[in-house]
């Protein structure tokens, strides 16, 4: 949020992929309620191929509102065409592998009968398809349909035999990508763009796939002669098709949120191949990786400024954790200073210099957090008198 008001202060233009940001931005993205109800119906008319009797859903979905306009279609969509079929829990996955299979295994262990599972995106599939294996479910007994079939990984499970993954809704980021950067290009001219820039979708399974990809020793390579053909590209990918006048950014940054998605792996790719044909720099910010970075540099402030409160012959109390560990690494410069801890980074920390006085508490070593704790600890700490105690939230 931060840097989007920074950007819009510098007037430079936001284009926005998949998600809206504000109202004023074009966004670039399928008509996910649409899609989503095409796969709805497509589950409905075809799920009786693999799954016998009455379908008892699981939707992994996010709070976001692209994901929860796919989950909503597809849930229309499968009710307009099987009444009946339950839908058991829908539940947000936080786009998270691990929080996708460790939710799933609650569900089938709840809910033995769960036998379809919808996900808005391919990272949510593989975290439900990793839980079904856990648990030996049997393909026969299992339908997983996702949504984005974003990269080779998936598109291998929609092939192999047997397989979960029967069929899903294609969103080509080979398409996305480009159309972003002809978006960018055209906001920098100051064109009027739509609200919502529609790209293709199309419902693929194993039959179908080699229609719209190639597989090749590099792996799926979308067949751009049926793109062409087929789909409805919403604006020119054709370099070659210049327009007089047209000035071209020195430079697009692309913000991504998860770069571990073989979605944003491959739109990050396709926007800097196109990208690099107009001869434009292209940079990928990493929300993610600048997260961190930030935290790292709060929990480093916040020991400076702990620091300024120590002075000399004081006898220190430390907990531990990321931020005690930054505090001891500027103590340990000092002299003259009694420091007790029941963290051991801290203790290998500060004993580098003996000019101090350290005592390690001792206790029961619990390994997550490095520190000593329980009932030795608490013993030894009533035996000992401080003048300052930096408390961690650990």
């Amino acid at each position: 949020g931060a840097l989007l008001q920074i950007i819009a202060k510098k007037n430079i233009p936001i284009i926005a992929e998949s998600q809206a940001i504000h109202a004023e931005e074009p966004v670039v993205a399928v008509d996910n309620y649409q899609s989503g109800l095409e796969l709805g119906h497509w589950a409905g008319e075809n799920a009786g191929k693999y799954i016998n009797g009455k379908l008892y859903v699981l939707d992994l979905t996010t709070h976001l509102t692209n994901a929860s306009l796919r989950s909503r279609g597809f849930i229309t969509g499968l009710q307009e065409v099987l009444p009946d079929a339950e839908i058991l829990l829908s539940i947000d996955a936080q786009s998270r592998r691990d929080i996708a299979y460790q939710l799933t295994l609650d569900a089938l262990t709840v809910y033995p009968e769960l036998n379809l599972i919808f996900t808005i995106n391919d990272t949510l599939a593989l975290g439900a398809v990793q839980a079904c294996q856990q648990m030996n479910i049997s393909p026969e007994k299992m339908l997983i349909i996702p949504f984005g079939l974003e990269g080779d990984t998936l598109k291998n499970l929609l092939v192999a035999e047997p397989s979960y993954i029967r069929a899903g809704m294609a969103m080509f980021p080979e398409i996305v990508g480009p159309c972003c950067i002809e978006a960018a290009i055209a906001a920098f001219n100051h064109q009027t763009l739509p609200s919502q820039i529609i790209t293709p979708h199309v419902i693929l399974y194993a039959e179908t796939l080699p229609e719209f990809y190639e597989h090749t020793a590099e792996g799926w390579q979308i067949r751009w002669e049926t793109v062409f053909r087929r789909l409805n590209v919403p604006l020119e990918l054709d370099p070659r098709h210049w327009q007089v006048g047209t000035v071209y950014p020195k430079q697009i940054g692309f913000v991504i949120p998860f770069s571990e998605h073989e979605w944003y792996q491959n739109l990050t790719k396709s926007m800097g191949a196109h990208a690099s044909r107009y001869h434009i720099g292209y940079e990928i910010v990493d929300v993610e990786q600048n997260l961190k970075d930030e935290v790292e540099q709060r929990r480093r402030l916040i020991a400076r400024l702990a620091a300024e409160e120590v002075h000399p012959n004081e006898v220190i109390l430390l907990d531990g954790g990321p931020i005690a560990n930054y505090l001891a690494e500027i103590l340990v410069t000092h002299e003259n200073l009694t420091l007790i801890t029941n963290s051991m980074p801290v203790f290998e920390i500060m004993r580098q210099n003996s000019a101090n006085t350290l005592i390690c508490i001792g206790g029961a070593y619990r390994s997550s957090s490095q520190v000593f704790v329980g009932p030795p600890a608490e013993a030894t700490l009533r035996g000992l008198r401080v003048d300052k105690l930096f408390l961690m939230i650990s």
